[in-house]
């Protein structure tokens, strides 16, 4: 067995000065996510979600989700659409449902829901429209493991709220 050993000064003041550079190069001023900063908004109201698929029903629970997500995602503060600096629009364009696995509706083992969805800021005093942009999501379901449409509506719901939230300001 060898005896312990003192590390010389300089190779500990090494270690430390190379853990201190590390650090500080992982806050290079990147984020992620919307910055309210970035275009003079404090606060955003969410309009009601105009679903113009056929299925029924994803415009409301989207416009839940967003309301829940804002503050966590986007990092602003929800408004109501007479005070808020901006309003937020969304608009899903189309809602699709895919069979991967199975024959006809009674034997479906796995499938896939998609939803395609437009989306735009709008200042609220002026009507301009600040940003713009698309998202699309999907999510899958396993019918054998207790999976199932209305399971696979809600996660794809979820993605694309935060997708959404996300990508506000990226534009910029």
């Amino acid at each position: 067995m060898r005896p312990f050993r003192k590390e010389p000064a300089s190779s500990r003041l090494l270690v430390l000065l190379l853990l201190l550079l590390g650090s500080l190069s992982g806050s290079c001023g990147y984020s992620m996510g919307f910055s309210g900063k970035k275009l003079g908004i404090r606060s955003l109201a969410i309009q009601t979600v105009d679903n113009q698929s056929f299925w029924r029903g994803f415009g409301s629970k989207l416009t839940r989700r967003l309301g829940q997500d804002l503050t966590r995602y986007a990092g602003i503060l929800p408004g109501t659409q007479e005070q808020a600096d901006a309003i937020l629009k969304v608009q899903i364009k189309d809602v699709q449902g895919r069979m991967i696995t199975g024959e006809g509706e009674e034997a479906i083992r796995e499938a896939a829901l998609l939803i395609a969805a437009s989306w735009k800021i709008v200042d609220r005093k002026t009507g301009k429209e600040i940003e713009t942009g698309k998202a699309l999501d999907w999510a899958e379901y396993r019918v054998p493991v207790g999976e199932n449409r209305s399971s696979a509506q809600k996660e794809a719901i979820g993605d694309l709220s935060r997708r959404i939230l996300i990508s506000l300001g990226a534009q910029r």
